[in-house]
Parts: C-alpha cells; sequence; structure tokens
C-alpha cells in the first residue's frame, strides 16, 4: 500500500478506475440517457480539466511567485529546475482541455451559438445563456493569457529561450503580471460558468 500511494500516477489512475465505475454503474441503472453520453463525458473532462487549471492558477500566484520572488539567486535555481518545468505542462494542457470540452458540451447541449453570442442568438431572453456566454469568453481570455503571454515568458525564465538576465527579469515581471490577471479571472469565471450552467 505505501508503494502504491508513493505514485502519483498510480493513485491517478485508481481515481479514473473508480470513476469509470460509477460513470457504468451510473449509466447501468438509467441514470444517464444514450443521448447524454457525450455531454457527460464532455462535462466531466471540462470540469476536471478546470480544476486542474484553476488550482494551478492559484498554486502559482500564492506558492510558487511569492517563493520565486523570495528565494535569493543562489536558490532559485532549485525552484526553475524541480517545480516550474513540471507545473508548465499541467496548467497549459488542463486550460485547452477545459476550453475543448466546455465548447464541445455548448454544442452538444445546443447552447453554443446563444452562449457565444451572449444571448443575442435568441435576443437576450436567456439568462442562462448570458451568463454562459460570459463565462465562456473569460476562459477564452484566460486560455489567451496563458499560451500566449504566460508559456513564452516562461520559457525564457526557463532559459528554453535565451535570454539574458535583464531579459528574464523582463519575462518575471510580465508572467506575473498575466498570472494575476489569471488569477482575478478566476473567480468571476466560476461564478459565471455555475450561474449560466447550473442555476436553477
Amino acid at each position: 500500500m505505501q508503494d502504491f500511494l508513493a505514485d502519483p500516477w498510480k493513485c491517478f489512475y485508481a481515481g479514473v478506475a473508480v470513476a469509470v465505475i460509477l460513470f457504468f454503474a451510473f449509466f447501468g441503472v438509467g441514470g444517464l440517457a444514450d443521448s447524454d453520453v457525450q455531454a457527460m463525458l464532455s462535462r466531466w473532462l471540462h470540469v476536471l480539466g478546470a480544476i486542474v487549471w484553476i488550482g494551478m492558477v492559484w498554486f502559482v500566484n500564492f506558492v510558487m511567485l511569492p517563493a520565486n520572488y523570495a528565494m535569493s539567486d543562489e536558490e532559485r535555481p532549485v525552484l526553475l529546475k524541480y517545480i516550474a518545468p513540471n507545473v508548465a505542462p499541467w496548467f497549459l494542457h488542463a486550460s485547452t482541455v477545459t476550453l475543448v470540452f466546455g465548447l464541445l458540451l455548448a454544442m452538444q447541449t445546443g447552447q453554443f451559438m446563444d452562449a457565444m453570442t451572449i444571448g443575442a442568438w435568441e435576443g437576450f431572453a436567456v439568462p442562462k445563456s448570458i451568463m454562459l456566454g460570459i463565462g465562456i469568453w473569460i476562459g477564452i481570455i484566460m486560455w489567451v493569457f496563458t499560451w500566449f503571454f504566460i508559456w513564452p515568458n516562461l520559457k525564457v525564465v526557463l532559459g528554453r529561450v535565451p535570454g539574458d538576465k535583464e531579459a528574464k527579469m523582463i519575462a518575471r515581471r510580465k508572467m506575473r503580471n498575466f498570472a494575476r490577471k489569471n488569477l482575478i479571472l478566476t473567480i468571476p469565471v466560476t461564478f459565471a460558468m455555475l450561474a449560466g450552467a447550473h442555476a436553477l
């Protein structure tokens, strides 16, 4: 048991296995119609991706960046070698999983056009679509920040893109600023998505 718990990937796959069992059990007792299976899978992957993505945004802002600024020049390479490179793939790919399956879910539930136009498609007659649309567009903005602003600057900080000490300082500042913007947006995007998809 200790060997099992020592490996996070074994725990991850165990969680997936339990979830698959729950899915087939739910489907088997009639909790899910055939037509709803794809939407249910998309919703599950969308929410799972969002949990990882937002968790990483909070970790970066409240743990990793403060540690980075508190460390001396001699200590900082430890963070840049062992932590930051492992964080990057998680928030990058989780952001894409969240966005792709969120948009797919909107298509599968017939809400895509009304949500993407923030309710204009139906004449602003469906408040849930307005909120869902706001949530989707905030999510798209966050995804753009992640891939086109945070990641390019992180590559400079990590040394994957050449840059002198000044260039790395500038990249750190830009990365921090866009990480902070994403932190701000995690709060309204969570409300908008819940209000748009689950409000009574």
